[in-house]
């Protein structure tokens, strides 16, 4: 999260990625097998070329993959937006004005069980005059986000 400027004069209150934490699995499968491909080393099983390349392979896609997916989509907030970017080569890029959520009937956090424990979530955002809706996925402490986006459709909302 930081805070910069846009072109418009407008504040960047919170740049966003993926949290790391929702990719556990995937750095969890690469730990499992760097440690099961050491152990075998030290044990002194002879193990063949293509077996350790095709584990160091698997460890670097799983970690790229996480990597790739976590860094891929962005979310920009601003004190009059929020702007969601997705791509590296190819973006898109989505911009959700507060003047048209002014009249927002649902913000949401939608969290699992391990979500909770490891304090990332989900933000649901549905309505508007525009029918405008997105999701912020797995971000890290969704709940203060969440507070912060309702503050500025508020202040949208009053200042209309």
């Amino acid at each position: 999260m930081s805070t910069g400027h846009t072109e418009e004069n407008e504040t960047v209150l919170f740049n966003l990625k993926k949290s790391r934490k929702a990719y556990l699995p995937e750095y969890g499968c690469a730990f499992v097998l760097l440690i099961l491909l050491i152990m075998l080393r030290f044990k002194g099983l002879a193990l063949s070329n293509f077996l350790i390349y095709l584990a160091l392979v698997l460890i670097i896609f799983s970690l790229t993959s996480a990597e790739i997916s976590r860094l891929a989509t962005r979310y920009v907030i601003t004190t009059h937006k929020i702007i969601v970017i997705k791509g590296f080569l190819k973006q898109s890029k989505k911009n959700v004005y507060f003047h048209s959520l002014a009249y927002v009937p649902d913000i949401n956090i939608s969290q699992h069980r391990w979500q909770r424990l490891l304090g990332i979530g989900k933000i649901y955002i549905h309505g508007g005059s525009m029918g405008e809706s997105l999701s912020i996925d797995n971000i890290d402490h969704p709940a203060e986000v969440l507070k912060m986006i309702e503050k500025l459709v508020h202040s949208t909302h009053k200042n209309n």
